[in-house]
Parts: structure tokens; C-alpha cells; sequence
């Protein structure tokens, strides 16, 4: 199966070159101009490779790749960014980049860094998971001991965000607008109903003592290490 990259670029002219070299070489490759719109793939289908500029609209390239670190440890990411200082590397490693490369870049090393990534994407799906895992594309959620349980889309997109965001953390209003519901009181009242719900609903298969927590003033916050993951292609 090919590989499955995004390109997150707000340069244009460059997001298009990429995708298209890449997918000459044969790779399934596509680009985002945002974060926001990176999430919005992720919801819809598996990726194993970002390349990823730092200087962003709205939300900056490390904030991106910290947070997408934490929510799918098997996605591998490659900086390729203008910025190239020392301080610059430093921050794009400890956020979680696999490989930082600066612009310009010749095609051929940027080949080669993807092809050297693909293995270690292989040998990390080698491994056995033990973390809870969210399977966006089927709306199912499977506990580290491997139950399996059947969501709502509605739960699907409340615990995507979640697990997407910083500290597993997100406010009433990102998850508001994550799940489409207005922001008025009666909007508020029914995601509250949604998450006591699937509170329930998750706490029924695990002896988890908390698993989504109220943060006075904040949002919620998801308790528990997930991962979005997708079934492999028979």
C-alpha cells in the first residue's frame, strides 16, 4: 500500500509543487494551508507522513506537531521550514518531529528522508499497542484490554478533538464548534448531555476512575491516553 502523506503549507505555489512530485513518485500525497484543515483529514482518513512548514496562519507548525504527536505517536513528520536556526531545530525536536529539513530542499533528500520514515513507520506498527485506540472511520473506540465499542458520530467527534488537543484539553467553544452545535445555553446544555453520556458509555468498559473531566471555566479534558488509529487495508 502506498504511502499516505499531507503537506501543511500556506505557500501555494510550494504546497502544489510537493503533491505533485509526490505523487509522481507514487506516493498518495495532499496539502492543507492550516491546522484546522489537517484535523479535518485526519478525521476522514489514515496518514503516515506529514512534511510540515512552522510559520502557519492561526496555529503555528510546533503547536501542530506537539499535539498531533500525542494523539497518533505512529505518524511520522518532517520540518521543512525557511526557519533553520539552532533554537528553531531544538523546538521542532522536542515537539515531536522526526526530521527537520530546510527550505530550499533538493527533491532527492527529501526521497530519501520519506523512504527512511516508511521504516520506521513499519517497525512501530510492529508493535503492540496498549493504549486506547479510536477508529474515526468506523466510529469505534477499542479499550487497551480490547473491547471494543460501537460510538455515535457525535462521541466520535468529541473525543477526535479531545484527543487533538493540547493536554487532551479543549474549551466549550472549539468543542461546540467541533460538533457543529450552536453556542447559545441550549447548545451548551446538549453537549453537556453528550459528554455525561459517553462518560457512561466508556466507563461501563473500563475500570478507569475518571475518564472525561470538567474544568471549571475551561472544557473538558480526556483522562485517558488515546490514539487515532485506522484498520489496515486487507
Amino acid at each position: 500500500m502506498s504511502l499516505r502523506i499531507v503537506v501543511v503549507e500556506d505557500n501555494q505555489l510550494v504546497l502544489e509543487e510537493l503533491v505533485v512530485r509526490l505523487n509522481l513518485e507514487g506516493y498518495q500525497a495532499s496539502g492543507v494551508d492550516c491546522g484546522e484543515s489537517l484535523d479535518q483529514v485526519l478525521l476522514r482518513e489514515p496518514v503516515d507522513l506529514l512534511i510540515v512548514d512552522l510559520t502557519l496562519p492561526q496555529e503555528d507548525g510546533l503547536s501542530i506537531i506537539a499535539r498531533v504527536r500525542k494523539a497518533s505517536p505512529r505518524i511520522r513528520i518532517i520540518i521543512l521550514s525557511a526557519r533553520s536556526t539552532p533554537s528553531d531545530k531544538e523546538q521542532g525536536y522536542l515537539a515531536g518531529t522526526d526530521l527537520y529539513l530546510g527550505k530550499p530542499v533538493r527533491i532527492r533528500e527529501l526521497l530519501a528522508a520519506i523512504t527512511s520514515l516508511h521504516r520506521r513507520l513499519q517497525e512501530v506498527d510492529n508493535v503492540i499497542q496498549r493504549d486506547w485506540l479510536l477508529f474515526t472511520d468506523e466510529c469505534l473506540i477499542e479499550t487497551p484490554s480490547g473491547i471494543s465499542l460501537q460510538l455515535t458520530a457525535g462521541e466520535t467527534l468529541l473525543l477526535h478533538c479531545l484527543a487533538l488537543s493540547p493536554k487532551q484539553t479543549a474549551s466549550m467553544p472549539c468543542l461546540l464548534d467541533h460538533l457543529a452545535i450552536a453556542s447559545d445555553l441550549d447548545g451548551r446544555n446538549l453537549l453537556m448531555v453528550k459528554v455525561s453520556r459517553l462518560r457512561k458509555k466508556l466507563e461501563a468498559v473500563t475500570k478507569e476512575e475518571e475518564t472525561i473531566r470538567s474544568i471549571r471555566q475551561e472544557g473538558y479534558r480526556l483522562c485517558f491516553p488515546l490514539q487515532l488509529s485506522y484498520r489496515p487495508l486487507r
